[in-house]
């Protein structure tokens, strides 16, 4: 969530450098994700949208004969809007994964994988990955807390999921 007090902003005197801050599009920082955007004249930072993100997303784990980037895609669409492959992982090695830059909403849980229906009754887990992202809370979802300051009572938990 976004409040007046979570914001910074920053002015640069080399337009590179903040082109380069743009182009990387957010860091973590003690579980904090921050998220980089243009400041445009005129506009109020209440107007800007912070709710989202782009993240890297690795999907490791689909059966050989299913390890495709049209799954991979499928199953990252789900979770979010894919905006590329890495091209080093278009056509990844037998137990390689697949890479791809996934716009997310950052106010819904993260979905740590999913179970892969490859045959009639045969299912197996695969793994989403999320790059960059180092506190992750495994009771509601979220990025930014850990489970034991997680401020989900245990009955809206249960049907959070």
């Amino acid at each position: 969530m976004v409040t007046p007090t979570s914001l910074f902003l920053l002015r640069f005197t080399v337009e590179e450098d903040c082109n380069a801050l743009l182009r990387y599009g957010h860091t973590n920082y003690k579980g904090a994700i921050f998220i980089f955007k243009r400041c445009l004249v005129g506009h109020a930072l209440r107007s800007m949208n912070f709710d989202g993100a782009y993240l890297w997303i690795q999907v490791e784990g689909l059966p050989v004969h299913y390890n495709s980037v049209s799954i991979a895609s499928r199953a990252l669409s789900k979770i979010g809007r894919v905006l590329c492959f890495d091209n080093e992982s278009l056509d990844p090695p037998i137990r390689g994964a697949h890479r791809a830059k996934v716009w997310i909403s950052l106010n819904r849980p993260l979905i740590p994988g999913f179970y892969f229906e490859y045959e009639k009754g045969s299912f197996e887990w695969v793994d989403f990955r999320y790059e960059g992202v180092f506190v992750l809370c495994r009771v509601c979802g979220k990025i930014g807390h850990k489970e034991k300051y997680c401020k989900l009572c245990p009955q809206k938990r249960s049907r959070e999921f």
